[in-house]
């Protein structure tokens, strides 16, 4: 439970950047949709989100980590504002999960980044690692700052048997 506390406060706190001049300013860009970076921006990004995950099936609270890289697929129009790449998620604790996922991500508009992602998990159940798929839905609002960025970030990821959710934080470097 402290970590979910923790978490929001951080979440909060990201929630505020706008207001002390820190968020993208649409007008020095040219165009009003996230991941608007300057000249020579190859359109990688190496992100990271971390959070509180709640197993429903379990009714448990875990540490969740989810790392990815993503390439922007185009500097204009509905190519600029998608991106795919290669992620991993990790939760920590007494009921460890892995997966594997391929992300595609849609920026529409400024920081706002919806993220959908078929995955591979894999899991301890009855002393058995077993592995399902997965889909995994993504929401994040991320604030620019130079070559970074960080914001609020919920993900839900759903298997046949299992699903669960993470309240977290993103961090992400653009290339």
């Amino acid at each position: 439970m402290n970590q979910l506390v923790a978490f929001i406060c951080l979440l909060g706190v990201s929630c505020m950047l706008p207001s002390v001049g820190i968020s993208e300013d649409e007008n020095d860009h040219g165009h009003d949709h996230g991941h608007a970076h300057g000249e020579g921006d190859a359109g990688y990004e190496i992100g990271f989100s971390i959070g509180s995950v709640h197993l429903v099936e379990e009714d448990q609270d875990e540490l969740g980590l989810h790392v990815h890289i993503s390439k922007r697929l185009g500097h204009e129009g509905l190519w600029g504002q998608l991106s795919l790449g290669v992620g991993a998620e990790f939760i920590l604790g007494d009921h460890e999960h892995q997966a594997l996922m391929l992300p595609l991500s849609y920026a529409p508009w400024r920081g706002l980044i919806l993220g959908i992602a078929p995955s591979i998990e894999w899991a301890e159940h009855e002393g058995e690692r077993e592995s399902a798929y997965a889909t995994h839905a993504e929401v994040a609002y991320v604030f620019e700052i130079g070559k970074y960025d960080i914001g609020p970030v919920v993900d839900y990821s759903k298997t046949s048997d299992e699903e669960h959710y993470m309240i977290g934080i993103h961090f992400g470097f653009h290339l």
